[in-house]
């Protein structure tokens, strides 16, 4: 039951377009493409209810950029728990960080910036949101930007053993990990792409390595 009602939330998500998805971009890394936090908590509230989730805040952190405290970030400690109806009991697949940065010194709005950013990651561990960690947003939001077809819906979607070399996919064998790209090619090397810094000792554990050539995280193996 609660893998169906996760793919329903997915489903209502896509249908919603263009006006939910967010791209977000940091430093020189590639942009990343995300739903907006109040659309992904309504989508959750409309398909499981209210009372079928709840999170548990762990620590914020403040870090200011300036003495005067008017630039910094927000970081938030998360834990997200679930069931699929009142029958069940709550799970939890571990805490998440989310992080928000403060503008004009207004640390109150960062935070809820930084909890809702971490309680959006903490779904994708549900496979909730699976579309953006999939990498599949982006040519959505531009499909819709540029008018073009879209040929990436979510019901028509290629599974990833037939993705092109070029495009990011999902290995079976690897972890779902929220706003991480896996990109390989023929001769074996898969890539971890996104935000792979929060993830970067279960990366290890998984056997990546980073590889400065491609500015990213690296696992070589068998074609």
């Amino acid at each position: 039951m609660f893998r169906e009602k996760a793919i329903e939330v997915n489903r209502l998500l896509i249908s919603r377009g263009k006006e939910i998805i967010q791209c977000k971009q940091f430093g020189g890394q590639p942009p990343l493409y995300g739903y907006k936090p109040q659309y992904l908590l309504d989508a959750v509230n409309e398909v499981f209810g209210p009372e079928n989730w709840y999170f548990e805040l762990h620590d914020t952190q403040v870090i200011q950029f300036s003495e005067n405290g008017e630039s910094g970030q927000v970081i938030a400690k998360v834990e997200v728990f679930m069931r699929a109806s009142e029958e069940q009991e709550f799970f939890s697949h571990g805490i998440q960080y989310g992080q928000s940065n403060i503008i004009h010194g207004n640390i109150g709005d960062a935070t809820k910036g930084a909890i809702t950013d971490a309680i959006g990651k903490g779904f994708s561990l549900f496979s909730i949101g699976s579309q953006a960690y999939r990498g599949e947003l982006e040519s959505i939001y531009n499909a819709i930007e540029t008018g073009k077809p879209n040929n990436n819906s979510y019901n028509d979607r290629q599974p990833a053993s037939q993705h092109s070399e070029s495009e990011p996919a999902i290995d079976d064998e690897l972890p779902e990990l929220p706003n991480v790209v896996y990109e390989y090619d023929k001769s074996g090397l898969v890539l971890a792409r996104g935000e792979t810094y929060p993830n970067r000792f279960l990366l290890k554990r998984l056997g990546f390595r980073w590889m400065q050539e491609h500015k990213a995280w690296g696992l070589e193996r068998a074609a």
